[in-house]
């Protein structure tokens, strides 16, 4: 099933190089960003996080476990998540 996906990130640690995974917020419906999709670009294989019923986030922004890191997606995904019941925010962390 075809989704629309934007905003995309990978591990900044390897910017300008060949990344295996990105991160790309879940545009649907649009403009509401219900959770991201981590996308493996060797595979096209494709997982999603959903930030819960009614809950509306912002880009995922990929941020490395340490300086050492064991593999690319080492990581977690942090987003600033709205929930439109209750009005409150909360930061949602994510192992990447």
């Amino acid at each position: 099933a075809q989704m629309n996906l934007e905003a995309g990130m990978v591990n900044r640690n390897l910017l300008g190089r060949k990344t295996r995974y990105a991160y790309l917020a879940i545009a649907e419906p649009w403009p509401k960003v219900p959770g991201f999709a981590k996308v493996d670009l060797s595979t096209g294989e494709v997982k999603n996080h959903f930030y819960g019923c009614k809950k509306y986030g912002g880009e995922p922004f990929f941020l490395p476990r340490g300086l050492e890191f064991d593999g690319e997606d080492d990581g977690y995904i942090i987003s600033f998540v709205h929930d439109e019941e209750s009005w409150k925010s909360e930061l949602q962390i994510v192992n990447a």
